[in-house]
């Protein structure tokens, strides 16, 4: 039974959606129809997700009744540039829980690149993946996975859910509350002429800013305070004797924290 629907300004800012009763894989199944000619700003959602994907080729389990949305986009940008829509999905689903938890105490943020936590318990993970089209356009992904109702078992991190978080909706109005926000950010982004200002609003998000992380990049471990992400959304780590290190891709940990 189809049961998400996109808002009024969603639908009017150009957004379709796609609703699936279960799937192997919203990522794969958006990018598989970007090669049949596929249109762009298009939703693919499901409740039921069975092959889902994370970074790094981890699994991301969906269990029924959370959420696996994904957006399709086709389009000319450079990668570097098209990957920092990564921080445009991350902040944009934080708005959307906080607007739908106004009164929670839950302090909900943003850990570098595109992980969104719950008082520091994952709540959801950002996958973005790219294909190049016949027509030498691009068709980019950017897959939202997110622990609605359910939290997954067996995984070597805190986890959470937005039902443990005191959300009483659904998967549905937490679509419609992205996907609007979405849409805002998308254009305050603007083709990145504006991802000065996206970069202003992840940061008053960001986990742990100001404090000592550990990442891992490139085969090492560097441990140093997390004091910004620079114009590029790159982390920008400040280690001993005053020299900072810029780092655009790894793995943030926390304390003791693993993977």
């Amino acid at each position: 039974m189809m049961s998400f629907v996109l808002s009024e300004k969603a639908i009017a800012a150009g957004y379709g959606l796609k609703e699936f009763e279960y799937i192997g894989s919203t990522n794969a199944e958006a990018l598989t129809e970007a090669q049949t000619g596929a249109e762009s700003a298009v939703w693919y959602v499901t409740k039921d997700q069975r092959s889902g994907r994370g970074r790094r080729g981890r699994e991301w389990s969906t269990q029924t009744g959370n959420l696996a949305a994904t957006l399709l986009l086709i389009h000319d940008y450079p990668l570097e540039l098209a990957a920092t829509l990564s921080f445009v999905a991350g902040l944009s689903l934080v708005e959307a829980v906080e607007q739908l938890l106004p009164e929670t105490e839950t302090r909900f943020q943003l850990k570098w690149p595109n992980d969104v936590l719950a008082d520091g318990a994952k709540l959801s993970g950002i996958l973005l993946e790219s294909a190049l089209l016949k027509d030498g356009r691009k068709a980019l992904v950017i897959g939202i996975g997110v622990n609605v109702l359910h939290i997954p078992e067996g995984v070597p991190y805190a986890v959470s859910s937005l039902k443990a978080n005191g959300y009483t909706q659904g998967a549905e109005q937490l679509l419609q509350a992205l996907a609007e926000r979405f849409a805002v950010n998308f254009a305050l982004w603007n083709d990145g002429q504006g991802l000065e200002t996206i970069r202003t609003h992840w940061l008053r998000h960001a986990a742990r800013l100001g404090e000592v992380i550990r990442v891992q990049s490139g085969g090492e471990t560097l441990e140093g305070i997390f004091s910004s992400i620079d114009p590029q959304g790159h982390l920008v780590l400040s280690l001993p004797q005053g020299r900072k290190q810029t780092i655009s891709a790894g793995e943030v940990f926390f304390g003791a924290e693993t993977r």
